[in-house]
């Protein structure tokens, strides 16, 4: 990735044509509002007075001739406001479509990116503004760039010792080790997403998971601004251990078809670690009344649609089993076709989140890896339906696919990822009818009204779970 950085001046200011590209202080205002309650959701690694801090020096400098104009600040207040442009509302009289996400926000992206030099970010608003163009980047479907990113920012945060563990002894202000660990928490977010997402490695590893939380005491309170930043970060340890787990990768392939082993024990512990989670969340959710025009739905409603994303990474090496063609080739494992079968229901789950989202007005195609996941969901249940025509859940399936479609129909004016996918899903040809409707009816039958533990569907009360050891044979898809 190519850096269209000016070179740093030796007093660190920047010139007046600098302050071009701002705003009047209402729109930055508003701005600031959007990126607070929009795009920082369940990712708070920011706060209005910070960006306001940040914009009050800027103006400041507006009126004194005499002050050099500091180039960081002017990079943090750019950041946030392309990152605002993303979710800006559009007025009801404006019928006509949305250009594409990214249009309007682009100016001020390239603006952030040139006042950033990316050998000397080593300052937390130097993070918090390579943040913003993480977010940024994942919200107008640049995943690589995005990824580049975050390995400058992993870079910028080992320089500023981001990670070190800053007890009571230290001096620093308690605002101040907050504020970083608050990045961290979000930079080690963005991380698991991304690489899970193109198949590598991630880049923070061996980290102590009570690092990795935005605070040291758990949030009981839904309301709490880090209650969804912090249930988002114990969320994705379980996503790392899952890919750890489930999808090696330095172990090698042990089939020239594709195939590897995964103990189920670590499928069994992975499960129980997202039952316990969402038995929190449950708990401590709010009674829809009360968040029904509030941040706090989207929240929740985006926290279950990340754990929706994180069942479909962990059953998506054994969704062959539950295609039929798959079934037919040999002996079917009962315990790997209920985690294939799991993978689907969780796709279903994360389509009916999405809709909801979208009928309360909440859905974006900006919002952190939203795309990405419908693409996720989108490609695991065609595949389902078409491998799987005339089975006995597939008409449900089938519907629910449909229902993608339209949606990303709906969006595609706005992004070119859910354009690519409506295309992909147009693509597909309709299914034939199918002569074996009855094949694995049974094997059907028994999973279907299987909607939690796919470990208990085998294992009838009191009996001995003892083949906890079992390799299941995983397919990889890459």
């Amino acid at each position: 990735m190519g850096f269209e950085v000016a070179p740093p001046e030796s007093d660190g200011s920047t010139s007046w044509e600098a302050f071009a590209l701002l705003p009047d202080r209402q729109t930055i205002d508003r701005a600031i509002d959007i990126v607070i309650s929009e795009a920082c959701c369940n990712m708070q690694f920011l706060d209005g007075a910070t960006l306001r801090a940040a914009a009050d020096n800027v103006f400041a400098e507006l009126e004194d001739d005499s002050t050099p104009h500091a180039r960081q600040p002017l990079a943090l207040l750019y950041s946030a406001m392309a990152l605002s442009r993303l979710y800006h509302p559009i007025e009801p009289a404006n019928k006509k479509p949305r250009k594409p996400q990214g249009v309007s926000g682009i100016r001020y992206f390239r603006a952030a990116r040139a006042f950033l030099d990316p050998a000397n970010c080593r300052s937390v608003t130097s993070l918090q503004t390579l943040l913003c163009m993480i977010l940024y980047t994942n919200g107008t479907s640049m995943i690589s760039t995005c990824y580049s990113y975050i390995c400058m920012a992993v870079a910028a945060a080992l320089q500023l010792g981001i990670f070190a563990d800053l007890g009571a002894d230290n001096d620093m202000p308690e605002e101040e080790k907050s504020k970083r660990r608050r990045i961290f928490t979000v930079l080690s977010i963005t991380d698991s997403y991304v690489t899970t997402s193109l198949g590598l490695p991630r880049t923070l590893r061996d980290i102590d998971p009570e690092r990795s939380l935005p605070t040291t005491i758990r949030p009981s309170d839904v309301r709490d601004p880090l209650f969804g930043t912090y249930m988002h970060a114990e969320l994705i340890q379980i996503l790392a251990m899952t890919v750890e787990s489930n999808h090696p990768f330095t172990q090698p392939i042990q089939s020239k078809n594709g195939t590897y082993g995964v103990e189920y024990r670590k499928i069994v512990a992975t499960e129980e670690k997202l039952a316990a989670w969402i038995g929190r969340l449950q708990e401590l959710s709010l009674p829809a009344a009360l968040v029904a025009n509030g941040d706090n739905l989207r929240s929740q409603l985006m926290l279950r649609l990340y754990y929706a994303h994180v069942q479909m990474v962990l059953y998506r090496p054994f969704l062959h089993h539950a295609l039929r063609d798959t079934q037919q080739m040999g002996r079917t494992s009962l315990k790997a076709y209920a985690c294939g079968s799991d993978c689907v229901k969780a796709a279903m789950q994360a389509v009916w989140l999405v809709e909801r989202l979208e009928a309360s007005s909440m859905f974006n195609s900006a919002l952190w890896f939203i795309k990405l996941i419908v693409s996720f969901t989108a490609a695991i249940l065609s595949l389902f339906v078409t491998c799987n025509y005339g089975a006995p859940t597939v008409d449900e399936t089938a519907d629910a696919v449909r229902r993608i479609r339209e949606l990303c129909a709906r969006h595609s004016h706005e992004n070119d990822s859910l354009k690519r996918c409506l295309e992909f899903l147009e693509s597909i040809p309709q299914p034939g009818p199918h002569t074996d409707h009855d094949t694995k009816a049974s094997m059907w039958n028994s999973f279907s009204q299987n909607t939690s533990s796919f470990a208990d569907a085998f294992h009838a009360p009191g009996s001995d779970r003892s083949e906890d050891d079992e390799m299941l044979q995983a397919l990889s898809f890459v």
